[in-house]
């Protein structure tokens, strides 16, 4: 897989997102959805997205615990740069609450995924007929 094709859909994410935290009213994508939980879907998606990128894949092996780490930390520090420029955007402000649930996505995005990859183990064998 070229490096396009595994790291484009991360950095589209992450314009996306950037787009619409530059927008002094941006759009209502979920209806009545608490913040908290669009925050949550959003980094979560992310840290899927840059999960794929550094390995190449979303399941199979489990990943590494660095490569956890990193795209752990990669997600929450765009977090983090996202509530700095939206306190820049009229009518915005940064929000701490809003970046702990930037983290908790991320977490449980990657906890599924790390849970996920694990392989299953074998079904016993049936017991041998008794004869």
């Amino acid at each position: 897989m070229t490096s396009a094709l595994r790291w484009g859909p991360a950095l589209a994410w992450m314009g996306l997102i950037f787009l619409l935290s530059s927008q002094s009213r941006p759009p209502s994508l979920a209806g009545e959805a608490p913040d908290w939980l669009l925050h949550g879907i959003a980094y979560g998606a992310l840290a899927a997205l840059l999960h794929r990128a550094w390995t190449g894949r979303l399941l199979g092996p489990p990943a590494p615990a660095g490569v956890l780490l990193a795209v752990f930390a990669a997600t929450t520090l765009f977090g983090a740069s996202d509530e700095f420029h939206q306190s820049f955007v009229p009518g915005r402000h940064a929000e701490l609450r809003d970046l702990v649930a930037d983290a908790a996505g991320a977490t449980l995005a990657l906890l599924v995924l790390r849970f996920a990859a694990r392989p299953m183990p074998a079904a016993p064998s049936p017991p041998a007929p008794i004869q």
